[in-house]
């Protein structure tokens, strides 16, 4: 992909009665940004319904296509451990948005950005189908419930950072720093959340095969629950093996993918 513009792609969709953190952010420090660096191209969505929602990405993927810009997705809504509220109220859940984002992020070869101004809005980059590519490179965001108030000050310090070349590293850790809540907002790549998924602590596989163990101890007579518990582990351990050789189609490596 040729993209001759980077963006950042705000929307926003929240109450009435609201503070309208996203646009404050928009025409105030991102403004600000804009002036000391014209390459920063920034554009403001404010969006009530659903419908107008999805239609924004769906467009901007089309943006894309086009070869028009290279985006990092800015999202602030009400939100909560399966998806999002916009300010109409209505919901749309996580594996509403995921096929969409997927498709803006093969475009972009696995380095789409989402940085989600949401209570529990962490809880999206855990929804990937490993069976099809990622659904995004990087999410910044909380899997905690945000305090409305802490929001202006925790993106206004982000974004000085981060876009005077302060790195997304030392961008988060300010983040937090600004509101006194040093593991508030949390980064997760695609790349973790695979590994993490497919390379589970020996711990979590003697549990799990434990547990099947003794749910089947009945239907199985004349099988110890031992002996269950180490079938349940073979089973386990080859179906990890199996997970794994799905990487390289997830972070798009013959697309040339950001890993």
């Amino acid at each position: 992909m040729n993209a001759n513009s980077y963006q950042l792609v705000i929307i926003e969709s929240l109450r009435p009665t609201d503070p309208k953190t996203a646009q404050d952010l928009f025409h105030g420090i991102i403004k600000y940004k804009q002036y000391q660096n014209i390459q920063l191209k920034s554009v403001l969505h404010v969006v009530s319904r659903k419908s107008e929602f999805l239609k924004i990405l769906m467009d901007l993927h089309l943006e894309i296509a086009d070869g028009g810009v290279f985006p990092i997705l800015h999202i602030e809504m009400h939100g909560y451990e399966e998806g999002l509220q916009l300010g109409s109220g209505e919901i749309i859940h996580w594996n509403e948005i995921m096929p969409v984002l997927r498709k803006i992020n093969v475009l972009l070869r696995n380095t789409l950005m989402i940085i989600l101004g949401a209570c529990e809005g962490l809880s999206l980059g855990f929804r990937h189908d490993i069976n099809e590519r990622a659904g995004f490179a990087i999410i910044i965001s909380s899997s905690k419930k945000i305090p409305e108030y802490k929001i202006p000050m925790a993106f206004e310090s982000f974004y000085d950072t981060y876009l005077t070349e302060g790195g997304l590293v030392n961008a988060l850790h300010n983040m937090n720093a600004a509101i006194d809540e040093y593991n508030m907002f949390s980064m997760l790549t695609a790349n973790v959340f695979f590994d993490t998924l497919v390379e589970p602590t020996s711990g979590w596989i003697d549990y799990e095969a434990e547990e099947y163990a003794l749910k089947n101890s009945q239907k199985y007579v004349g099988i110890s629950v031992a002996i269950l518990k180490i079938r349940s582990q073979h089973e386990i351990s080859a179906l990890l093996s199996e997970w794994k050789k799905k990487k390289p189609y997830f972070m798009m490596e013959d697309l040339g993918g950001y890993l």
